[in-house]
């Protein structure tokens, strides 16, 4: 009865005085998926630890994180110091009265009071010696101890052994090394679990045609993990599959095997798995709200899975590993995102988001940024279209909101016909042109290069033609001779595209003359764009 009534209690944590880990507010382990990403080496799999050391027995930490249990009118908090030693144990009622308190004792070192709210007798006081929380009878111990058993912390890497003994285990550890008897115990079962954990790894792995136990002669019973490979036609032994595999078949066991209600500390569940596995992975963590997962990740995958309000960026600085939300405290980030057509992966590692106006824009302007020494992968710029939309007043509404929500400096870059309707706009920087292809046009030789690269591409047998008859000179004389100021720059693409055998396409053509354009075209961009990236990511790179 206790178990049932934790699994439906709140469990949060707050970091206190947690060796190499800032001080924190209140981190709840939400429902569903909640995932904190972050750089290599911040201490993402530090935090993880911590929560899951609240575990009874579990041992990892000196000092623990506060954790505080919410089941309906009741809340327990409880806080330990050194070596896990009890400091403080409060069981609060509805009204915030304070029912039950365990506390050090100001007058004696090392002794601490109990202090129980009876109705019937008042107040009962007790002394004792601090020791570790849970080897004290204290009110409500016995919930307090079955929702922290809920957390389970699984590691990155797991030591899956293929051959193990034939013995009954209903639920695999967390480490992965019985794995091998929990599915040996459910297919002699013929359990219901065994059979979706058949069917989900067949979708992860469309190689696997079944997972089986085989019996190995030897002096004790054991028993040996392989999976029918139905493209081979062979049994394959889990220690000779890919490491993704094994690791993914233990996961996913561990979910279905694990009685509901449990807590998964999941230290990059993604780890040696295509892109695609990773999303049906994700699906069947939803598809399983009986637990709760908390994944330490930079997957986009698992980022976009993730409602954005439980997604938690991890830094580290000389007062150690904090949290922080992704996105800061406000109202619509939902509508936000999706107003914008972008997911949570898209700016959450960023150091700076560049809006630009269409996909054509968002595949040329990296290629020209790099020709000003710029690589937008390597500086953590993420570059989103807006699907080709003006500022429109919604739009605009709702780029000011994204100002104030996300935690991360952002540019809006248009084509410079738009400066005098948003010239008041302090995000909004402008194309020296009035769009991007009058901005091309100004190198005929990339314009040549891009063209004659897509020819070669789509029409091989034209390319030799096309570039004896049309050299670089030839481009710029048509280009100039055919200019007017009623003439799109577009148009003029379109036409000496006709003319060296193709057609023109924006968003074929665009990227492929970007990547030719010549640095001093580029430069351009300089004293508006590139200050402006620069400057922001140098500033978030400061201490």
């Amino acid at each position: 009865m206790t178990e049932r009534l934790a699994g439906s209690a709140t469990l949060s944590v707050r970091m206190r005085d947690v060796p190499g880990i800032a001080d924190s507010d209140w981190f709840t382990l939400s429902n569903g998926i909640t995932v904190l990403t972050g750089r290599n080496n911040v201490g993402k799999t530090h935090l993880l630890k911590a929560i899951a050391g609240l575990r009874p027995g579990m041992g990892w930490f000196a000092q623990l994180p506060v954790a505080r249990i919410e089941l309906g009118d009741m809340t327990i908090e409880l806080e330990t110091g050194h070596q896990a030693v009890l400091e403080r144990y409060e069981v609060t009622s509805a009204a915030g009265t304070v029912t039950a308190a365990w506390e050090p004792d100001p007058n004696n070192r090392g002794m601490s009071k109990l202090s129980i709210s009876d109705g019937s007798r008042g107040v009962v006081v007790r002394d004792g010696e601090r020791d570790v929380w849970n080897s004290w009878s204290l009110p409500s111990k016995a919930l307090a101890e079955a929702a922290l058993t809920r957390l389970t912390f699984v590691p990155a890497q797991r030591a899956i052994p293929g051959t193990v003994p034939a013995r009954r285990l209903k639920t695999p550890g967390p480490s992965g090394t019985d794995l091998g008897m929990a599915i040996f115990t459910r297919r002699n079962d013929d359990a219901p679990e065994f059979h979706e954990l058949q069917r989900v790894m067949a979708e992860l792995f469309p190689e696997i045609g079944a997972i089986l136990t085989q019996a190995v002669d030897d002096d004790q019973p054991l028993v040996r993990i392989t999976y029918r490979d139905r493209f081979a036609g062979r049994n394959t032994p889990l220690d000779e599959s890919g490491t993704g595999v094994a690791q993914a078949l233990h996961l996913v066991s561990l979910v279905l095997f694990s009685e509901p209600g449990r807590i998964f500390l999941i230290d990059e569940p993604h780890a040696f798995l295509h892109p695609g596995s990773e999303r049906r992975l994700v699906r069947f963590l939803l598809d399983h709200p009986e637990h709760t997962y908390v994944c330490a990740t930079h997957s986009p995958v698992f980022l976009n899975a993730t409602d954005p309000e439980a997604c938690w960026l991890v830094t580290r600085d000389t007062a150690g590993t904090a949290m922080h939300p992704v996105f800061a405290d406000g109202f619509g980030r939902r509508h936000l995102f999706a107003e914008l057509g972008i997911e949570p992966g898209d700016v959450a590692l960023a150091e700076h988001v560049l809006f630009v106006e269409g996909p054509s824009d968002k595949a040329s302007y990296p290629l020209i940024l790099a020709q000003l020494g710029y690589d937008v992968v390597a500086r953590n710029c993420s570059v989103i279209s807006l699907h080709g939309a003006d500022l429109s007043r919604p739009l605009a509404e709702v780029l000011r909101q994204l100002a104030t929500d996300l935690l991360v400096p952002f540019t809006i870059l248009l084509d410079g016909d738009k400066r005098a309707e948003y010239a008041g706009n302090t995000d909004v920087v402008f194309l020296p042109s009035a769009d991007l292809e009058k901005f091309l046009i100004q190198d005929p030789t990339a314009v040549r290069a891009g063209m004659l690269a897509v020819i070669a591409e789509e029409a091989p047998a034209l390319a030799s033609s096309a570039a004896a008859s049309w050299p670089d000179d030839a481009v710029a004389v048509y280009l100039t001779e055919n200019t007017r100021p009623e003439t799109r720059a577009a148009d003029l693409l379109n036409g000496l595209a006709r003319k060296m055998g193709t057609s023109y396409r924006k968003p074929v053509m665009t990227p492929k003359i970007a990547e030719h354009l010549c640095t001093a075209v580029a430069e351009q961009l300089r004293p508006s764009l590139l200050a402006r990236l620069e400057f922001s990511t140098t500033a978030l790179a400061s201490p």
